[in-house]
């Protein structure tokens, strides 16, 4: 399991065991009595595998630029356009162009975790205009 979750859902910003150990203590926690440690990250990489999001983006024509801005509400729908949901997004601020720019988007599950729901507060940390989607 650790060599899939190298591959496919690497930290961004160093160590992967301590990625993977705040992901869970802040997600997997929550979901240990149905998801034991094991289940929640081959559940994590199931659902991963089944929603490319930068496949959904590039049917939506939304593709990595380094200086075209998106409708932060049309990267939005793009993702609601595959999953039948609202994803929420994370954006941080670029420090060069000074702009948001999308790091992460999320899908929420049921309790159960075989089911999509509307995850709380879509446009996340990105606002209600723009943001850069960064190669």
């Amino acid at each position: 399991m650790a060599k899939e979750l190298a591959l496919d859902w690497p930290s961004l910003l160093g160590s992967n065991f301590y990625f993977w150990f705040w992901e869970w203590w802040n997600h997997g926690v929550f979901s240990e009595e149905q998801f034991p440690k094991l289940e929640y990250f081959k559940l994590a990489m199931e659902i991963y595998k089944q929603n490319d999001m930068f496949d959904m983006l590039k049917k939506e024509k939304i593709v990595p630029k380094m200086k075209e801005l998106y409708n932060v509400s049309s990267v939005i729908e793009a993702v609601k356009k595959h999953t039948q949901h609202d994803p929420q997004i994370k954006c941080y601020t670029h420090a060069k162009l000074r702009v948001l720019a999308l790091y992460e988007i999320r899908v929420c599950l049921t309790t159960d975790g075989r089911s999509y729901r509307d995850c709380p507060d879509p446009h996340g940390t990105c606002g209600t205009t723009h943001l850069l989607y960064p190669k």
